[in-house]
């Protein structure tokens, strides 16, 4: 993917009628972002947030193969 076409997807202005799509978006840049297979972006919980003794927000999880 060309890096205009991440932007573009990155920028599109969605409707707040269609919070699917909004969401779908999303989770598709927090993988491309982190690397993270989408697989295993969309299997993420509540449960998989920890905060540490400072106060960070961490992930957790099990990477499916």
């Amino acid at each position: 993917m060309s890096r205009a076409s991440f932007e573009k997807i990155r920028d599109l202005d969605i409707p707040p009628q269609r919070r699917s799509l909004s969401l779908s978006r999303d989770l598709f840049l927090f993988a491309c972002y982190t690397g993270t297979a989408y697989a295993d972006v969309v299997s993420i919980t509540r449960e998989n947030l920890f905060t540490d003794e400072e106060n960070n927000l961490w992930l957790k999880y099990r990477r499916k193969k």
